[in-house]
């Protein structure tokens, strides 16, 4: 097959289903964006080894949200969905696909549907309940080789201190929960700690499945765009507790929707200020935003089939 021709297949019957596509297809239509993909996902593997070996003390975290973008209809979800199946596979695959990927084991959670989200969940909860979940599957399976208690309490109570900082921040009424004014403080300190508590909680989380091997927990997040009232929120939890080591989060959005929705969230958190801000400001700040959160070479756009 000539270079500049593709394939793609189609089903018949489920043409508007997620389909699971061949990511080591050389001939398929999506493969360089799973390329480009894969080489996203190995430098944040990179960086988080130089911060894992000090050598970056002084740096943050890098950004660790991979999106495949596109229009509705454009094959977003199916390609997240089997860029991620394929990081479970052997590792003679993965590094056919890109070089020291196969190194590494990837323990991917189930993907979150965001419009299903509902007014009093948010996504940080959803993401511990799928984790505890498979820790509680593989605790209880009869091959499990882990029988030591105290490591299972240990991670238990991690997972329990998470909740409830969880429940502090986005609780509407602190007031209600603690009987006096100090408390509320602690709490509120304690809560703070969470971005801290998280990072402690996946590298015992994933040393507890693959102790000694190089792991890391991958976060699905498909359609982020169509909740459009809590869109924002939804990014911004990811944004300020899942950027951590050890971590890689994948998304499945269309990207100026999305940025419509921080755009429109900003107009109102500034409302009091419209009058003397520009028209233009609110769409700036919000550009500007979704370059930090996802930036350009993290964003996977998709062929457009049309």
């Amino acid at each position: 097959m000539s270079e500049n021709k593709k394939i793609i297949e189609i089903k018949k019957g489920e043409e508007y289903k997620i389909c699971e596509i061949k990511v080591n297809d050389t001939d398929n239509l999506f493969h360089p964006s799973f390329v480009n993909a894969a080489r996203g996902v190995m430098e944040i593997i990179n960086y988080n080894e130089s911060i894992m070996n000090n050598r970056e003390k002084n740096s943050e975290t890098l950004n660790n949200i991979i999106a495949f973008c596109g229009e509705r209809g454009q094959g977003k979800s199916s390609a997240m969905l089997s860029f991620s199946r394929f990081l479970c596979q052997g590792d003679t695959n993965k590094n056919l696909l890109c070089s020291g990927l196969g190194n590494n084991i990837f323990h991917t959670m189930d993907a979150i549907d965001p419009t299903r989200i509902e007014n009093k969940e948010n996504i940080i909860t959803l993401i511990l309940a799928s984790m505890i979940t498979k820790f509680r599957d593989k605790w209880q399976s009869e091959d499990s080789k882990y029988k030591d208690r105290s490591k299972k309490d240990m991670i238990l109570e991690c997972f329990q201190k998470a909740y409830q900082q969880v429940n502090t921040i986005k609780k509407d009424d602190i007031k209600d929960e603690y009987d006096s004014s100090l408390d509320e403080l602690i709490a509120i300190g304690d809560s703070a700690d969470l971005k801290a508590t998280l990072t402690e909680l996946v590298k015992k989380y994933l040393d507890f499945f693959y102790e000694g091997k190089s792991s890391f927990l991958v976060i699905q997040i498909d359609d982020t765009d169509l909740n459009i009232k809590r869109a924002y929120e939804i990014i911004e939890d990811v944004r300020k507790y899942f950027v951590i080591p050890r971590v890689i989060v994948l998304m499945a959005t269309k990207i100026d929707q999305l940025s419509r929705a921080v755009e429109q969230q900003y107009r109102i958190d500034f409302k009091e200020m419209i009058k003397v801000m520009d028209e233009n400001e609110f769409s700036s700040m919000a550009a500007k935003y979704m370059d930090k959160l996802i930036p350009e070479n993290r964003r996977i756009y998709l062929p457009d089939l049309r």
